[in-house]
């Protein structure tokens, strides 16, 4: 090793030494600086209006107008709002760990970089003005030199990360989001591309097509452009020279859409050729910009769709959860529901009074009508209702909203309910159904299939409630097969007639079965099947009777008195075992063959558990 070479870098290390202790004396550690720290600038809460940045690449002047960021020099463009907002929250709490004032010359300045200055920033707020330059890096490259105004010794030592911020170019200043607009303000959306030209016009809760056809838009379909084109980020700025659109394929641009903003800037852009540098890119512009950027291709499949694409296809456009009256005629048969206070209630042909629903029922149906989607649009209009079957419907359905504040346009009011559409099915016609949903004009088809839960029978509303007996069940008698006895209570206690040994707590459980009994669904007046002699039949003081059988592996029971339809209904398999389990020890004598056992059923509950069920 050449002798010269430990002189040498003994005598670098002194130096490096000799710079820290010129420049660096009193530093403190990263926890003490931290500790120590103290508020360059004392910011007020006021908006700052704009903000000057000049560094070595651009001059760079942002000015906030109506509450959003724009770039005024060196081109008018659009900022990124979000980026300048953490720059103003930057300077709100840009903090120096160190101060000190540096030799009153020129040369003093220098050696910090701060003649001239790397980066020069201003802004105003209120009035008030502040100025940030920036020189060099401190020697361990955390720190950066700043003074807060031009010709004064006084230097600050603060974090470097304001530098790099402040060091970008113009062009990272940028807003990167295509569009920018707000979706609930859109009033009219303009889209064309090569397989139509289609116009939409947002009217109150909903989304018409206007042209090429008049008809109701899609609102999830229309939402979906709109996020698109707010979820649009820009990949690459290409030019801001557009005297060669040609060379963009912006020229006659296959692809643009037009919204029209409510209080707000109208936003248009125009979709060009692909972006040969960037797979799956394509070019676009905004004609009110001379800007050609380069964006993900994954929007223009949202942008390509035709009128038809956007038609909404929902065969009643009401929300399921706003229905507050359904009413269903088919035949003879009406059917007539309320909801109050958030429970169905049904209506009985031409009475006032009304009675609990199945909830879930009725719920179910609506939400079925609901979701029903058309198979094809038959026409515009209705010109001859003679030959679409019209003039003699098959059902006919009505969906009644709560009226709001808005002008009912036309639709019925009643009862603080409004009218907002109505079914009319014809008949089928090759298992096709064409139907109109008035006030619309339009003639659409759907499948026979389809249309089954307008099949519905007005039982199947009926709530679950059996009878309506007044009181505890006191006194009953039993009949199963040969056997036969009454049961009365006296004193908290069951006897029998004939005499005989109860099993009390299946008494109880009977008891308190036959005041709540419940049917798992109905199934219509007439029987489901060949009915033999019931498996059990309970007579209640007071005349009601509750007969039970077993058929194909179902429970199927018939109520009289207490306020019992006449129909037939399904026992939960629960509620059937413990009305065929033994009482009496006259239930335990050996059946006739002509009565059927009562099929085991693992998970049936015995009598006390059903009976604090």
């Amino acid at each position: 090793m050449n002798r010269a070479t430990p002189i040498l870098l003994a005598l670098l290390c002194a130096l490096l030494v000799a710079f820290i202790l010129v420049f660096e004396r009193d530093w403190s550690s990263t926890d003490e600086a931290h500790k120590h720290a103290a508020s360059l600038y004392k910011i007020p809460a006021g908006e700052i209006a704009w903000i000057s940045i000049k560094n070595p690449h651009d001059r760079i002047l942002l000015k906030k107008t109506d509450g959003r960021w724009r770039i005024a020099e060196p081109v008018e463009l659009t900022a990124d709002g979000e980026a300048v907002d953490a720059l103003v929250r930057e300077l709100r709490n840009l903090e120096f760990a160190r101060q000190f004032d540096a030799p009153d010359t020129e040369k003093g300045l220098e050696a910090y970089g701060l003649t001239p200055p790397a980066v020069v920033l201003r802004a105003r707020w209120d009035g008030e003005e502040i100025e940030l330059r920036l020189g060099a890096r401190a020697p361990m490259g955390a720190s950066v030199y700043a003074q807060t105004q031009k010709n004064v010794r006084r230097v600050y030592a603060i974090g470097a990360g304001i530098l790099d911020l402040l060091s970008r170019p113009a062009s990272d200043w940028r807003s990167r989001r295509l569009v920018d607009f707000e979706p609930e303000r859109v009033e009219e959306i303009r889209l064309a591309n090569p397989s139509s030209k289609v116009r939409l016009e947002h009217r109150g809760d909903r989304w018409l097509l206007k042209s090429p056809l008049s008809a109701r838009a899609s609102a999830p379909r229309v939402r979906a452009i709109l996020a698109a084109l707010g979820r649009a980020r820009i990949e690459r700025f290409v030019s801001d020279d557009d005297s060669r659109l040609q060379d963009f394929g912006l020229k006659e641009p296959p692809v643009s859409v037009h919204l029209e903003v409510r209080d707000g800037d109208d936003a248009e852009v125009q979709f060009g050729s692909a972006d040969p540098e960037r797979p799956g890119a394509t070019f676009a512009r905004r004609p009110e910009s001379s800007s050609i950027v380069s964006v993900s291709t994954n929007l223009l499949g949202v942008l390509s769709a035709t009128a038809e694409d956007l038609r909404d296809r929902r065969l009643i456009p009401v929300e399921a959860d706003a229905v507050e009256r359904v009413v269903l005629t088919r035949g003879d048969v009406r059917m007539e529901a309320v909801r109050e206070g958030g429970a169905w209630k049904i209506v009985p042909p031409g009475e006032l009074e009304m009675s609990p629903a199945n909830n879930e029922a009725v719920a179910r149906f609506v939400e079925r009508c609901c979701d029903l989607q058309v198979l094809r649009f038959t026409a515009d209009a209705v010109t001859d209702p003679t030959a679409l079957g019209l003039d003699k419907p098959i059902a006919r359905l009505e969906l009644w909203t709560r009226a709001g504040s808005e002008p009912a346009e036309g639709r019925p009011v009643a009862g603080g309910r409004r009218l907002d559409a109505t079914l009319i099915v014809a008949p089928p016609r090759t298992n096709i159904c064409d139907c109109v949903v008035e006030p619309e004009p339009f003639v659409v088809g759907i499948t026979e299939s389809d249309l089954a839960p307008l099949k519905a029978e007005p039982w199947e509303w009926r709530n679950k409630s059996v009878w309506r007996l007044n009181g505890q069940v006191r006194s009953f008698a039993v009949k199963r097969g040969s056997s036969e006895y009454r049961l009365s209570l006296t004193r908290s206690r069951w006897d029998a007639d004939p005499p005989g040994t109860i099993d009390q707590a299946s008494a109880n459980s009977v008891a308190d079965l036959l005041g709540r009994l419940e049917a798992k669904s109905w199934l219509g007046p007439t029987p489901a099947g060949k009915m033999d002699a019931p498996v059990a039949t309970f007579t209640i003081e007071g005349g009601a009777i509750l007969r039970v059988w077993h058929e194909d592996d179902r429970w199927i029971g018939w109520a009289e008195g207490g306020g019992a339809p006449d129909l037939f209904f399904e026992l939960a398999r629960p509620e059937a075992s413990l009305l065929t389990h033994p009482i009496s020890e006259a239930d335990r004598s050996p059946e006739p063959p002509s009565n059927k056992p009562v099929a085991p059923d693992p998970a049936a509950r015995g009598p006390a558990e059903v009976k604090k069920r």
